[in-house]
């Protein structure tokens, strides 16, 4: 049996965040609007997702209160037939993917928790 001489370790600097990567490097910033737009953090992502539903959640409204105004009366005169229809079904589009499937999402990260 040969006996192998194994090199001794080469001391490693410590990888810090604005060092890795070069221009991939993660950034360091904890406050400013940089830190959320670029974030990796889990519960700052959550709170984007839920702000990002609560808007989708106005903007459907609108297009709810569009569509109750033009049948609030006879011969209503908001939106015409064609814009109608594109706002009915925008408000389904908006409601179903742009704020219930975010609004589950944030559910299942554990972001909304019942109050005991």
């Amino acid at each position: 049996m040969a006996l192998i001489e194994r090199p001794a370790p080469a001391t490693v600097a410590p990888v810090t965040p604005s060092s890795t990567f070069g221009a991939l490097r993660r950034p360091v910033q904890a406050e400013g609007w940089k830190s959320w737009i670029f974030t990796v953090d889990h519960k700052k992502i959550g709170i984007m997702y839920g702000a990002v539903s609560f808007i989708m959640f106005c903007v459907g409204g609108l297009e709810a209160v569009l569509i109750r105004l033009q049948l609030a009366g006879p011969n209503g005169t908001i939106l015409s037939a064609d814009k109608y229809n594109q706002m009915f079904t925008m408000h389904a589009t908006t409601m179903v993917f742009l704020f219930v499937m975010p609004m589950a999402s944030v559910h299942d990260l554990g972001m909304m928790r019942p109050m005991m």
